[in-house]
């Protein structure tokens, strides 16, 4: 948990106990919805904090499939030149 979550968490704590010692609707209210926008605020930075690991990850899968196309070049070629081995120890044509 990232220290911007921990402090929404916090504040939503906050809220809470406010919420249980207040005594008029109008209050409990106003709570409410300052809960239902700290939700939001929370859904935002897991957003953002989301695209920001996305966005350093995307760099590592590009270089990993670079990778891995190589290998598969390097198995076929090999794959091909023990085919081409194997016809020429039988004398056949390649």
């Amino acid at each position: 948990m990232t220290n911007s979550l921990d402090v929404v968490e916090t504040i939503r704590g906050t809220l809470r106990d406010a919420y249980k010692q207040s005594t008029s609707s109008l209050q409990k209210q106003a709570i409410y919805w300052a809960l239902a926008n700290l939700s939001d605020l929370e859904e935002e930075i897991i957003l953002r904090e989301f695209e920001e690991a996305a966005a350093e990850i995307q760099p590592l899968s590009a270089a990993l499939q670079k990778t891995i196309d190589s290998l598969n070049g390097v198995i076929s070629n090999c794959f091909i030149q023990q085919l081409s081995d194997i016809a020429r120890e039988n004398n056949l044509e390649v």
